[in-house]
């Protein structure tokens, strides 16, 4: 598989109203070199970048990082949140009328307006500010799609939108009204405005499934008679010693 970053700068080289969003995980990137990749995909895109924010499970996945245990779930989601406060500084970290332009003074900005991350946490430890300026965005669409409890906690602090895969609608309906009150208590974080829901109705599928093998099996049926009878009426037809 092509790398997801790589394969959507290329593809917002030949598209103009798609959204391009990528998935990339919190456990195996670094938050400053995660927000510069973004930032740019969001400036060669005009403003069509989006984030699809996952952690990643698995031991296997974790010995490709040279990490010998996988992280428990609550430590991934930990680290997912101090990604995000990073990330966030980091494409706030350019003021939008940075650019001064003054030819003539040699003044290509305003540099009191690029503020540095100084960000001292349990995971992370960035100091400058990011090295590129702001996006049309200024920072990408946040998608999430994590159904537990943990995951469900993360979208209602940070997701804009948030994937969720349901095998009735009772059950997205619930969660969706969860994340929605759980930013109430918590000032300043965001509240995710749009849902996309995929529901899965097994019932219906088998039914339809088993409607679809009904009708294979009739029309084959048709098939091997109209056959059998075409070759019964051509041979019948044939001139005696035809061979």
């Amino acid at each position: 598989m092509i790398e997801p970053l790589t394969l959507l700068t290329a593809l917002a080289l030949v598209t103009e109203h798609v959204g391009l969003i990528a998935t990339a995980s919190t456990s195996y990137n670094s938050p400053y070199n995660l927000a510069r990749r973004f930032s740019g995909l969001d400036h060669v895109s005009n403003g069509r970048a989006g984030w699809n924010i996952v952690t990643t499970a698995g031991i296997e996945a974790a010995r490709n990082f040279g990490v010998d245990e996988q992280p428990l779930h609550a430590d991934r989601y930990a680290r997912a949140a101090e990604f995000l406060d990073v990330t966030l500084k980091l494409w706030d970290s350019w003021e939008d009328d940075v650019f001064v332009g003054d030819k003539a003074a040699g003044v290509w900005g305003d540099s009191a307006k690029i503020h540095p991350a100084d960000h001292e946490g349990q995971y992370f430890s960035v100091a400058g500010a990011l090295n590129s300026p702001r996006s049309p965005q200024a920072y990408p669409l946040l998608v999430q799609a994590g159904s537990s409890d943990d995951g469900k906690d993360f979208a209602a602090r940070y997701a804009e939108a948030v994937f969720t895969a349901q095998q009735t609608l009772a059950t997205p309906r619930r969660s969706t009204a969860t994340s929605r009150r759980e930013p109430t208590a918590r000032a300043g974080t965001r509240t995710a405005s749009r849902f996309f829901r995929h529901c899965a109705d097994l019932g219906q599928y088998r039914e339809r499934g088993e409607r679809a093998r009904s009708r294979t099996r009739r029309s084959h049926c048709s098939r091997t008679r109209t056959s059998h009878v075409g070759a019964t009426s051509a041979r019948a037809d044939r001139p005696t010693g035809a061979r």
